[in-house]
């Protein structure tokens, strides 16, 4: 079901899907966009960086592209692209010691806004060709 979904959806996403008739189970998935799991006791946590999740959990694994997960309270089934499950690396992290600099900017939305164009760039950079302007595949 999944490899038929990621198949037709087109861009940079970061996926969670939550079904009626499987209400503890969650799928997850990523496309040029981050995504990471956090490891709870006896739950478990998604979101962008470790700097969302650290308040959660220490334990951090990142999706790679392509990857997609199911997701119970208990554990993370990560596939690849293949459908192959694989393990992800988990870390450490002592993101919870640190809080993201606002800068010059009043509200962390507005830095957001304002860092957009920058964030663009560096997307783009993984899926636009530098030497002819076209999408790579």
């Amino acid at each position: 079901m999944m490899e038929a979904l990621l198949s037709k959806i087109q861009g940079a996403f970061a996926l969670l899907i939550m079904m009626a008739q499987h209400p503890d189970t969650l799928l997850a998935a990523r496309k040029y966009s981050p995504l990471a799991i956090a490891y709870g006791d006896d739950e478990m946590f998604l979101g962008s960086d470790a700097l969302a999740l650290a308040h959660l959990s220490r334990k951090i694994s990142y999706l790679e592209d392509g990857d997609w997960a199911i997701i119970t309270k208990d554990e993370a089934k990560i596939f690849n692209l293949k459908n192959e499950i694989v393990e992800r690396p988990s870390k450490i992290t002592d993101a919870s010691n640190k809080t993201p600099d606002k800068g010059k900017y009043a509200h962390y939305m507005e830095k957001e806004i304002n860092e957009q164009p920058e964030v663009i760039g560096i997307h783009l950079h993984h899926i636009v060709s530098p030497t002819t302007g076209k999408l790579l595949t």
